[in-house]
């Protein structure tokens, strides 16, 4: 038996909301990190959660705009930028994530089916473009 991963989690009441502190260390590498996410109380429409290691910190702010619809840009240490749109719909999603520069992604998640679209931009070219379709099959 080797111990891997060690992760703990703690939610508590802070500034008129719930903040959750989620520290975690990875055994092998010796490498760690933490998580901290907080929701108003009276605002169940945002999210603000910042993630923390050693080489690079990044903060998300989610923000419901609509029924089933989530927008949430992230700004990293680095200097990077990305943009996440979220919708559900009947128990399903598709979420579209884009790197400005960089890659444009789709999950279109369907009953037991996913597509994965990864689409790289290249100035305002987009080249390369990976797609997967996968079905989540059970057998007795």
């Amino acid at each position: 038996v080797q111990l891997r991963r060690i992760d703990f989690s703690q939610s508590f009441r802070a500034l008129q909301g719930r903040m959750t502190f989620n520290p975690r260390f990875d055994v092998p590498s010796a490498s760690s990190d933490v998580i901290l996410t907080y929701n108003r109380d009276d605002d169940d429409d945002t999210t603000v959660q910042v993630y923390a290691s050693p080489q690079s910190q990044k903060v998300t702010i989610a923000r419901r705009v609509a029924d089933g619809h989530v927008i949430a840009p992230t700004i990293t240490s680095r200097g990077g930028i990305s943009v996440q749109w979220r919708h559900n719909y009947d128990g399903n999603s598709v979420v579209t994530t884009l790197v400005p520069k960089e890659n444009v992604n789709v999950c279109w998640t369907d009953g037991a089916w996913t597509c994965d679209i990864a689409a790289p931009i290249e100035g305002t070219r987009i080249d390369g473009m990976k797609v997967s379709v996968r079905r989540k099959m059970e057998f007795n």
